[in-house]
């Protein structure tokens, strides 16, 4: 199989920005024409319909690939799936909430800094070397740096700064901590479903099975909570805003596609950076067409953590490749005839 060109690569990359950054518009744009329902029943729907689609999509690609050979789930795995899921559906629920106090620049900025809490909730769960000379759990020097500049950079995004010459939105810390209990959620649940994938199971089979359990879980909390009738209710009042959320679940499938492609064929360093420009594009795209007031400290504070975070790529780039050692002067033998 022969490589892919730089030029699909660039066009795989594009319109994969393209269309995710169009999936985060309309995703903002349906919160904010519906914030004026104060109920649960909007904080559930949005995680329902992404661990739905999310579920969908997966089956379709498990059925489409599907392998007899595939490796079957033991009792303990099918029991980690579930939790799995569970997880995921605090996760997202969480984020949705999140998004009533907080604006989604804010929100997206908090979710791309988690590695902060990858790396303690990765040391918990897999146990990082202790021992290694020249790391601190494992954690290189160049590791630790990016971590300490995205702390610096979410200081400088949610301090707060001199509002008589820098206008900006005040922060919510009931949001602020809804949204790092979702990232930090969100890391475990990555950590215990990289068990799962990594015990030989097909990728598509633990990612169908975790979705449909957060489905189950989300739906059992709409009818515990009773937002059925509410839910149903908004939909009859906004017919026009659901059709245009019927729009973002195809796009954000076309997302997903395109995402997995990318891992795919180009590897999943790209993948990771594609992402990052995603963020990064949707956050000041967000800016922009939704006019939220940044200041000077905060714009500051933006640059910080996605610039960590493409320096956070690199570094993951280059983990575990071996040193090219100069050979000193003197050493080299003499070719013989």
């Amino acid at each position: 199989m022969s490589k892919p060109s730089t030029f699909v690569f660039v066009g795989h990359a594009v319109l994969t920005l393209v269309i995710s950054v169009a999936s985060s518009m309309l995703s903002e744009k349906i919160f904010k024409d519906l914030k004026q329902y104060k109920g649960w029943a909007l904080v559930l729907l949005f995680p329902f319909l992404d661990s739905l689609v999310s579920f969908l999509f997966h089956a379709a690609n498990n059925i489409l690939s599907k392998n007899k050979t595939d490796k079957p789930f033991t009792r303990n795995e099918h029991l980690l799936s579930f939790f799995c899921g569970f997880l995921y559906s605090i996760s997202i629920f969480l984020a949705s909430y999140a998004k009533r106090f907080i604006t989604s620049p804010i929100s997206t900025t908090l979710s791309s800094s988690r590695v902060l809490l990858a790396m303690p909730m990765s040391i918990l769960t897999k146990g990082r070397k202790k021992n290694q000379p020249g790391t601190f759990f494992g954690y290189s020097p160049a590791e630790l740096g990016v971590s300490l500049l995205l702390f610096v950079g979410l200081l400088a995004l949610l301090l707060p700064s001199n509002k008589s010459t820098q206008p900006s939105e005040p922060i919510n810390w009931f949001g602020v901590l809804l949204m790092f209990l979702s990232v930090n959620i969100s890391c475990l649940f990555d950590e215990l479903q990289s068990l799962l994938l990594k015990s030989g199971l097909s990728s598509s089979l633990v990612l169908r099975n975790n979705m449909m359990s957060s489905t189950f879980f989300i739906f059992l909390f709409m009818l515990i909570l009773g937002t059925l009738p509410d839910t149903v209710k908004m939909i009859k009042e906004n017919p026009q805003t659901f059709s245009l959320w019927g729009v973002m679940l195809i796009v954000n499938v076309l997302s997903q596609v395109l995402v997995v492609e990318l891992k795919v064929r180009f590897g999943i360093w790209w993948k990771n950076i594609v992402t990052s420009l995603r963020k990064c594009i949707s956050v000041l795209m967000s800016i922009i067409v939704f006019k939220h007031p940044v200041s000077m400290q905060q714009g500051v504070g933006l640059f910080i953590v996605f610039s960590s975070t493409f320096w956070g790529g690199h570094v993951e780039m280059n983990r575990g490749k071996p040193k090219q050692v100069k050979p000193e002067k003197g050493t080299n033998m003499k070719k013989t005839k």
